[in-house]
């Protein structure tokens, strides 16, 4: 894969629920960081508009 995981991956960053990646089979790569989702639903609004999502200094933008 190659991908980093990102230090949110450990947290879904639509809802904020724990993820557990073991667990959970969602997941997106956003400028090349690797994010996992607690459900398809979050992982779709995240592919949607990542940057509502994103913390400031990873370029999203307050909710």
């Amino acid at each position: 894969m190659g991908d980093d995981v990102s230090p949110e991956a450990a947290r879904d960053p639509v809802c904020q629920m724990p993820v557990d990646p073991a667990l959970y089979a969602f997941s997106a790569v956003h400028q090349g960081q690797t994010y996992q989702f607690c459900s398809l639903t979050c992982q779709q609004l995240f592919e949607e508009d990542p940057e509502r999502y994103l913390p400031r200094q990873q370029g999203g933008t307050p909710r």
